[in-house]
């Protein structure tokens, strides 16, 4: 068997092989995605709200005045990701 065979047959190999992968990587991605899709319809998980946090605030060493912001601040940004 020539060179040049030996070097089609391993290209064809290779080429074969990526194909492969890909085909697997592309069905694994929408199995995830329709799975993500399923779980999100049947797992409706409510976030708690900055009125359920309790800080102790003697040891944290934040500012009594800041806390009420930060909660709300973490209020606003789960909000905007749920959405």
């Amino acid at each position: 068997m020539p060179i040049t065979e030996q070097i089609i047959d391993g290209l064809q190999l290779a080429l074969l092989g990526m194909a492969v992968v890909f085909v697997f990587l592309s069905i694994l991605i929408l199995v995830m995605l329709l799975m993500s899709r399923l779980a999100s319809k049947f797992a409706q998980v409510e976030s708690p709200t900055a009125a359920t946090f309790t800080v102790p605030l003697r040891n944290s060493g934040v500012d009594a005045n800041v806390v009420p912001v930060i909660a709300a601040a973490i209020a606003v940004l789960r909000r905007r990701r749920s959405s």
